[in-house]
């Protein structure tokens, strides 16, 4: 069996023209069943990411200062010739100008301020057509407040300074009319009191009557002009602060709780995304049908996290105590390989075969080796490693055979076998000298290595058990390591699975449909 870890096409069209799901590089489809295993497997991961950002938002403001914001209210009068409410959109357009910003820095003595950093970008808004509340932020509440008092002084000044040029402008175009009809109308007078001759094709009465609507219209423009002066005057003096600057109360806990949930819904996302797009991209398997398919063996036994302590204690210290106080999974396992065991005298060994993780193998074998020895049998642990885990378990550095403890038990072997002991010319020779030929039971620990092959491993086993560590063995590696036993003449019988999630609801057959070995998880009785 072959197994091809290329990802696969997100859509891809069947025989009938529709559409496939979308499947990961492992084969299996993209479900919310994936998703929810995915976030429920690593959520200490996103929980704690989440966590962060929360504490990272509420804690934002302890590197960068705290913004106070004080807000004024403002009654601003019609100017004169506009239509009710009609300033409102110029007046808020004229508060964000940067004469403004300048009249207020003046005002509050700090050259140093930056127009634009003071009014921010939207320092003002609309109540009413009449209504306008100004907010700028301080570095304290009283900064805050002295400077958005400053704002409202500058902008009803600039306010009436803009209004009344506008004013001006319309009052100088009046008195040009009007000093044109005075000019006029003193030209009139002078005809009509004789001092001038008569226009031609005019009559005396036509002239008193000219005269008398250019002072009509005289009057006119003066009325329109004082209109215009009453009118600027009713804008600055109606033009005014009616709520002075304060700072608005609770802004500084509603600050914290906004800063902290956007924290902690930026975490959030960070963190999920972050677990599911590894486990969209990942090839690691953690589902025993997806193992049993690439192995092409079924998963006979499946137990939970085996936790290795990580002290700064050697290896040797941390595997060697492990194996003589295993913990409830080490132990389900060695009762499974105990069950697997061949007669006594069939001159068989019982191998397994780590996949990635060989301190598991390891304990796993000195724990059986110690329980076996210590019911009366003669042992003999064979490191066939790339690593010799075993060898560094007990501190052996040389090659051959040795005598180790395991748990005050003086009588199990570790054999470190050399070069030489792997050929096939030395084995009718050196067989019957060999520490295994008088041994009740072998057991060997190994590692199939593609650089070499498993072509040595042939020599201790027929079938071999295989031990993979969920989510750590990708689906390349565990097919790897199966062909080369296969090319060795190495049957695989079974694989044991470790780190296995709880919530894993499916059937470790392989395609062979082989049945699974019953195996209770409570300690077994040694005796």
């Amino acid at each position: 069996m072959t197994f091809d870890s290329q990802p696969m096409a997100d859509v891809e069209p069947d025989a009938k023209g529709g559409a496939q799901p979308s499947l990961l590089v492992t084969g299996r489809l993209i479900t919310l069943r994936f998703i929810k295993d995915a976030l429920r497997r690593r959520r200490w991961l996103w929980i704690s990411v989440a966590v962060l950002g929360l504490v990272g938002g509420i804690g934002f403001h302890l590197v960068i200062p705290i913004k106070y914001a004080a807000s004024a209210t403002l009654y601003l009068a019609d100017p004169p010739g506009s239509a009710a409410g009609s300033s409102a959109p110029n007046d808020l357009a004229l508060l964000q100008t940067a004469e403004v910003g300048q009249q207020a820095i003046k005002l509050l003595g700090e050259p140093g301020l930056n127009p634009l950093n003071l009014l921010g970008k939207t320092p003002g808004v609309s109540v009413s057509p009449n209504i306008m509340t100004i907010t700028i932020d301080g570095p304290t509440t009283q900064e805050a407040i002295r400077r958005v008092n400053a704002v409202a002084t500058a902008f009803l000044s600039v306010r009436y300074r803009q209004y009344g040029a506008q004013t001006a402008a319309i009052d100088s175009a009046l008195d040009q009319q009007i000093n044109a009809l005075n000019s006029q109308v003193t030209s009139l007078t002078n005809v009509i009191n004789g001092i001038a001759p008569v226009p031609s094709g005019e009559t005396l009465a036509n002239v008193v009557s000219e005269r008398a609507q250019d002072s009509t219209s005289i009057l006119s423009l003066q009325q329109t002009v004082q209109e215009n002066q009453l009118g600027q005057l009713s804008t600055a003096k109606g033009s005014r602060v009616i709520t002075p600057g304060a700072v608005t109360p609770s802004r500084k806990i509603k600050l914290f709780g906004l800063d902290g949930a956007s924290g902690l819904v930026a975490g959030l996302g960070l963190g999920m995304g972050f677990v599911l797009v590894q486990a969209f991209t990942s090839d690691r398997l953690r589902r025993r049908e997806d193992i049993a398919d690439v192995l092409g063996a079924p998963v006979d036994l499946s137990v939970g996290r085996v936790r290795i302590p990580r002290t700064r204690a050697r290896t040797s210290s941390r595997l060697l105590h492990l194996a003589e106080k295993p913990t409830p999974p080490i132990q389900a396992i060695v009762q499974h390989l105990r069950s697997l065991l061949p007669p006594v005298g069939s001159g068989q060994t019982l191998l397994l075969v780590a996949v990635d993780d060989t301190e598991v193998p390891a304990v796993v074998m000195a724990t059986l080796a110690s329980r076996l020895t210590a019911s009366g049998k003669t042992v003999v642990l064979v490191d066939l490693t790339a690593n010799k885990v075993l060898g560094h378990m007990f501190r052996v550095h040389r090659e051959g055979r040795h005598q180790v403890r395991i748990g005050g038990v003086n009588r199990v072997i570790l054999l470190v076998p050399s070069g030489e002991w792997r050929t096939e010319e030395n084995e009718s020779a050196e067989s019957a000298a060999m520490p295994w030929s008088s041994a009740d039971v072998v057991l060997a620990v190994a590692t199939a290595d593609p650089a070499v092959g498993a072509w040595h491993l042939g020599h201790w086993a027929n079938k071999a058990t295989v031990l993979v560590t969920a989510g750590r063995s990708s689906a390349q590696r565990i097919n790897g390591t199966a062909e080369l036993l296969r090319a060795a003449s190495i049957g695989v019988a079974s694989a044991i699975l470790v780190n296995a999630d709880s919530y894993d609801d499916s059937v470790g057959l392989s395609d062979s449909g082989e049945p699974l070995r019953s195996v209770k998880l409570s300690p077994p009785n040694w005796t």
